[in-house]
């Protein structure tokens, strides 16, 4: 399908390209999510800690600076999953062609 779609047969090239593609995709999807959801569970978190505090004299806020440590440290830690998961096992593309009956 991609040769029909950029006029030239696969070459070893455009393969490992489409492969480097691949783990991009991986890495991206994943990346994406823990800053999403990652920022959007430590924003409930600040919330809960303001309006859950058993004693209104006892101000402990969750500060921006360490809101921004711990998703970054959940990136880190994400990063370095995904590069023993590529590591270990690869995204590989592969073409198939589908024969209809």
């Amino acid at each position: 399908m991609m040769a029909a779609l950029f006029g030239r047969s696969l070459t070893l090239e455009n393969m490992v390209a489409l492969t480097v593609v691949c783990n991009f995709g991986r890495w991206f999807t994943h990346i994406g999510f823990i800053m999403a959801f990652g920022s959007l569970l430590l924003k409930t978190w600040r919330i809960y800690r303001i309006f859950c505090n058993p004693s209104l004299r006892k101000r402990n806020y969750l500060s921006d600076q360490y809101l921004i440590f711990v998703v970054l440290l959940m990136l880190g830690i994400l990063v370095v999953y995904l590069s023993i998961w590529t590591g270990v096992s690869p995204s590989e593309w592969h073409e198939f062609e589908f024969i209809n009956p």
